[in-house]
């Protein structure tokens, strides 16, 4: 299978890089931030269990809002 070529591949990938290194380090408002950016880029839904994570850590309950079968996949996750 070939793979379809995804625009802005080099940036979706260093704000992913950043994201994960400032959760890492406990910054969720700036992992936040990084993800929701990539995510805007290429709606690929792994970043939005990034973020709920995000928005768990910081108290934050909103990605309860995600609708349909992603909120599911993330509850499943709990």
């Amino acid at each position: 299978m070939v793979r379809a070529e995804v625009p802005n591949a080099a940036q979706i990938r260093e704000l992913f890089k950043k994201g994960t290194s400032h959760f890492n380090l406990g910054e969720y408002r700036q992992a936040l931030a990084d993800f929701k950016a990539a995510y805007r880029l290429h709606e690929d839904p792994n970043f939005l269990f990034n973020i709920a994570q995000c928005h768990r850590l910081l108290g934050e309950h909103t990605f309860s809002l995600v609708p349909g079968p992603v909120s599911l996949a993330i509850a499943a996750r709990w």
